[in-house]
């Protein structure tokens, strides 16, 4: 039998998982519109490539995003650093050459 407190626990946790999804989402908006923004307004091959490429690298990546999701503050640095040299070799031109080099600013 499900009683009152049952409830509220179950409503707080779905509570949280929709957070953390949002927060992911919103981290994964914000990554990309970062990108676009470094491509300038007057690339639309970097821009193109962006909007084509990024999704299908993040999910090639996903698993090093996660890990910087639920990092504990004193590994978040490392552990974006890691995820974004990653995708930001996996977004390329016509040559198959990188848009982004990770660097200090980047992140």
């Amino acid at each position: 039998m499900i009683t009152k407190n049952h409830l509220i626990i179950v409503l707080f946790m779905w509570a949280l998982v929709g957070c953390d999804q949002l927060f992911n989402k919103a981290g994964l908006m914000y990554v990309k519109a970062t990108l676009t923004e470094i491509c300038g307004k007057e690339d639309a091959a970097c821009i193109g490539a962006v909007e084509e490429q990024f999704d299908p690298c993040h999910n090639k990546y996903i698993k090093e995003w996660n890990a910087y999701m639920k990092a504990h503050s004193s590994k978040e640095d490392k552990l974006l650093a890691v995820y974004s040299q990653d995708l930001y070799s996996c977004i390329v031109d016509d040559q198959g050459d990188p848009y982004f080099e990770l660097n200090a600013t980047n992140i």
